[in-house]
Order: structure tokens, then C-alpha cells, then sequence
């Protein structure tokens, strides 16, 4: 079975209506070494609270998950 890791990158911004069923679609892919990478751009939704509470149930079926919050938005 091939071991590349795979990066999957998710850039967010006020996406705090969609975000979850985003990354349920992403939790639901078959092959098993993914790192999932979320870059938000300063949300002012609740969109960051989302990803930390999804990633706190289901982050650990990741090799890797980084959530990166920007302090600006650009």
C-alpha cells in the first residue's frame, strides 16, 4: 500500500455555514495518510470556533491537522 502523505489545504474565511461539511467530505476519504492543513483568513463568524471543535472530535483519523488563523485579513 503506498504511504505518500498527502496534504489537503482548506482556506477559510467567514465559511463558518459551510466549514463542517467541508471537512466531514475531506474525513470521509478512503485513503488514510492525509495531512489537513485549514488556513483562515481573519474570520469574524464563528468559523474558527468550528474547525477547533470539529478538529477536536475527528482530527485524530489525520497524520497531521494544523489550523493556521490569520490576525489580518488580506
Amino acid at each position: 500500500m503506498d504511504k505518500t502523505l498527502v496534504s489537503i489545504v482548506v482556506i477559510t474565511y467567514n465559511s463558518s455555514r459551510y466549514i463542517c461539511e467541508t471537512l466531514d467530505s475531506i474525513h470521509c476519504q478512503t485513503y488514510q495518510n492525509i495531512e489537513l492543513i485549514i488556513a483562515d483568513d481573519c474570520s469574524t463568524d464563528e468559523t474558527l470556533y468550528c474547525c477547533e471543535k470539529w478538529i477536536s472530535k475527528y482530527g485524530d483519523r489525520f497524520s497531521a491537522v494544523k489550523l493556521l488563523p490569520s490576525h489580518e485579513n488580506y
